[in-house]
């Protein structure tokens, strides 16, 4: 990173100490000079797109934490794409804002597009608005800061027609610190009450919280909002823009918007408030190549009810196979999510764990379904788990006796000395180290798949995990092999991602009412040998 300063400095020459504020003018000063035919080159060979720097960047940042930090370099023809969008609805902007700018793709081809506006990149990282700093000129205003708690703040240019306009920074919750996620949801304004959302979604609720009458939106978002429900908010508050025009597009799953990445990705685009008219309200679907961006079907979509719950479904349809004489699947059998143990290292046991303790305190269980082959979890399929260290044993100390036994007890008193007892299930439960019974069921369905669900039939009756869903069909063995059997085939996996939700990455994810309600068909009910 030091030598990208260098490299910064060079480029912007006397502009690195006039204008940059001030850690980023440090950053590029006191890194290591490169040298001139580096320089040269780079100079030849850059265009306005920041291709070579973005290029320089992603090879001095692993994938994966560039995947944390949420940093994905948005394509050119996406970018005028979106420049085209934001014009139809604003004509020319007095300022253009560019949330979590990066480097700066959008800043600059909006500085190109319109040279009179003024135009403000705004990012907390230092090296990515370095690098934007080293291709902008005066026209281009830098502010390295929190864009949530800036975009609310007096800093902010009071001009009318405004455009808020890029790509958001795509980090998922499970990468945002604590404190981070409580001060996201406060400036949020309630939007996003979930602890659940990632930064993208607080990133919406903030423009949205921002933006005055006069003023247009355009972002590219991850599309794993659109039906989760701590997106439910975020949606009807969108619904209930009565006098903006809101347009959604998405992007098929199979589109590569973020070249080397699997994200599901749309665009919300909203006008400027139009007085006392009611604006339209669409979806759009999208395709995307290497020079264009082309809207290939744009729907009218009704403003009343309760919230939009559907954008998710109208965005990314899936293909629905034809049942005929069709059931849910909660007449079949009934759904419950795997146990949660609230601290898996040490209620999740490998063989080693295992060895160490009773054989009665314990009881067989499978954490995942990603080391089972095929389609049903044998003996044999269970003791390959443990072969490889899976964790495919729970701590089940429903006898009292069991803590009479040294192991037992030692590895309680490690537990509840390392904090365990304190964590919010463990504090929940009586005693604390005693989970939750969960009976092992006739089928194991993987919640979450990109192309398909995997359903594996439970033979060694395993308990699995929260991160399972168990299926306890009724009607016997038989009908358990019936239903696995069809739901593993092209029709059944067809009504399986019919009733799924697009969580982002190319992921789709079942929620248990969703699986409940998936359509099979009611002659599995019968055996076919029967009269």
């Amino acid at each position: 990173m030091a030598a990208l300063g260098g490299v910064a400095a060079e480029l912007a020459g006397d502009r690195a100490t006039a204008s940059w504020p001030k850690p980023i003018r440090t950053w590029a000063l006191e890194g290591p000079k490169p040298p001139a035919e580096l320089i040269a080159e780079i100079s030849r060979e850059s265009s306005g797109d920041l291709d070579v720097l973005a290029q320089l960047y992603e090879q001095i940042v692993s994938g994966r934490s560039r995947r944390r930090l949420g940093t994905f370099f948005t394509p050119p023809p996406l970018v005028d794409f979106m420049l085209d969008r934001a014009r139809a609805l604003i004509g020319e902007p007095a300022v253009v804002i560019d949330p979590g700018a990066g480097v700066g793709a959008f800043s600059l081809a909006a500085r190109r597009r319109w040279p009179n506006a003024e135009v403000v990149a705004v990012d907390i990282n230092l090296v990515t608005l370095g690098l934007l700093a080293a291709r902008s000129d005066a026209g281009v205003t830098l502010v390295l800061d929190d864009y949530l708690s800036w975009a609310l703040g007096p800093k902010v240019p009071r001009l009318r027609r405004r455009l808020w306009i890029g790509n958001p920074p795509y980090t998922r919750h499970q990468e945002l610190p604590a404190d981070l996620k409580q001060r996201a949801r406060i400036a949020s304004g309630g939007l996003v009450p979930s602890g659940l959302a990632g930064l993208s979604a607080y990133f919406l609720a903030v423009t949205l919280r921002a933006m005055a009458p006069e003023d247009a939106m355009c972002l590219l978002l991850p599309g794993s909002w659109t039906d989760a429900r701590y997106g439910k908010r975020l949606r009807s508050a969108l619904r209930d823009l009565t006098t903006r025009s809101v347009e959604f597009c998405g992007f098929g799953s199979q589109v590569s918007v973020f070249p080397g990445t699997r994200v599901t990705a749309m665009v919300v685009a909203i006008g400027p408030n139009r007085g006392n008219d009611e604006q339209p309200m669409t979806t759009s679907h999208v395709s995307l190549d290497a020079t264009h961006v082309e809207v290939a079907r744009s729907v009218g979509r009704s403003r009343h009810g309760d919230s939009i719950e559907g954008l998710g479904t109208w965005l990314w349809r899936r293909s629905r196979a034809p049942v005929v004489a069709a059931v849910p699947l909660r007449q079949v059998a009934r759904v419950r999510r795997g146990v949660a143990t609230g601290a898996n290292r040490i209620f999740l046991l490998t063989d080693a764990d295992r060895a160490r303790l009773p054989l009665a305190a314990t009881v067989a269980a499978v954490r995942r379904l990603r080391h089972v082959s095929g389609d049903r979890l044998t003996q044999d399929a269970h003791d390959h788990l443990g072969a490889i260290g899976e964790r495919r044993w729970l701590l089940k100390l429903a006898d009292p006796s069991l803590l009479d036994d040294p192991t037992v007890a030692t590895l309680l008193e490690k537990a509840a000395a390392a904090g365990i007892a304190n964590r919010y299930l463990a504090s929940h439960r009586d005693p604390w180290y005693l989970v939750e019974s969960v009976d092992p069921p006739d089928l194991l369905i993987s919640p979450m798949g990109k192309q398909r669900m995997r359903v594996v039939v439970n033979e060694v009756r395993a308990v699995p995990s929260n991160a399972l869903y168990g299926l306890y069909v009724r009607g016997g063995a038989a009908m358990a092999m019936r239903l696995a059997t069809w739901l593993n085939g092209p029709e059944g996996q067809a009504s399986l991602m019919s009733g799924a939700r697009a969580y982002g990455a190319g992921l789709f994810k079942l929620e248990p009412r969703d699986l409940e309600a998936v359509p099979v068909p009611a002659r599995i009910m019968h055996d076919p040998d029967e009269p």
